[in-house]
């Protein structure tokens, strides 16, 4: 009986490590998560770590603003200076919130690379000052409803590296051509909690 040659790492290949990166995700919320807060942190912490990511934050609405909850990664210390991390929060809308402001309003993810206009916001200036050359802001709907930003830049390629970032507006969403789809695709909906059991 022929045996399959085991393949080796992703790493020592080059491919990208989305699928096991996810693997992993589900593996650690599998572990056990009190809350949506903590279910956020994990994920990001862990798509962070597996992805070889640069940074990861986690906005949560509160009133008029966004708060960090929580933020991983090497750039963490570069993106100290930036707005929304010394605490104060990040304002929902007008020109201050930057590209989380857009991901927020429109419901949509926001792909950013190198032409991203730095001015539009200060968050991905800092993040490409400290080396990032893409990145996304994703918001987390339920009920329609902004429940989180999932903020995430990086130096290396991501998983469909194939399409390039947009210029900080909202993506354009799925495309059922995996070459033409932006990364990440349509924006993350969770289950509603009403559902039928």
């Amino acid at each position: 009986m022929l045996r399959r040659p085991t393949p080796p790492p992703a790493e020592a290949t080059g491919t990208p490590r989305d699928v096991e990166a996810l693997e992993r995700v589900i593996e650690v919320l599998d572990s056990g998560v009190v809350d949506d807060r903590e279910a956020f942190r994990r994920t990001t912490e862990t798509l962070v770590r597996e992805l070889a990511l640069s940074y990861g934050a986690i906005w949560v609405p509160e009133g008029d603003r966004f708060d960090l909850l929580g933020q991983y990664g090497p750039l963490v210390q570069k993106m100290a200076g930036a707005p929304g991390s010394r605490g104060e929060g990040l304002p929902r809308g007008g020109a201050a919130a930057g590209f989380g402001g857009v991901a927020a309003s429109t419901g949509r993810p926001v792909l950013v690379g190198p032409d991203s206009d730095r001015n539009s916001c200060l968050r991905w200036e800092a993040a490409a000052r400290g080396g990032a050359t893409q990145g996304c802001i994703l918001p987390v709907l339920e009920g329609g409803t902004v429940v989180a930003l999932l903020e995430y830049y990086g130096s290396a390629p991501s998983p469909s590296s194939a399409v390039a970032p947009a210029s900080g507006r909202p993506s354009a969403g799925w495309s059922p051509t995996p070459a033409a789809r932006p990364w990440p695709a349509p924006p993350c909906r969770r289950p509603s909690t009403t559902a039928a059991r």
